[in-house]
């Protein structure tokens, strides 16, 4: 996930939390052949466990950047 995907994330989970994990829940399962099913047991699970409170989510999403620049990171993702 590139930088500024992180950074207008951030800012939608500010704007409307609820929304944003609905859009990375999709965005989970995205090329998926069963992308419609299992969107949908997100959904229901993330109801059925509760919603995430958005200073949580806010901070683990400020923990990407670092990941990000962590090398250890870069070599994971060229081995995709």
């Amino acid at each position: 996930m590139k930088l500024n995907a992180i950074t207008k994330m951030a800012t939608q989970l500010r704007t409307d939390y609820q929304q944003t994990v609905r859009d990375f829940l999709d965005l989970q399962v995205r090329g998926s052949v069963e992308a419609a099913p299992w969107s949908s047991t997100l959904r229901k699970a993330l109801s059925v466990h509760g919603e995430a409170k958005p200073e949580a989510l806010e901070s683990g999403l400020n923990t990407w950047p670092r990941a990000i620049s962590d090398q250890r990171f870069r070599t994971c993702e060229h081995r995709r």
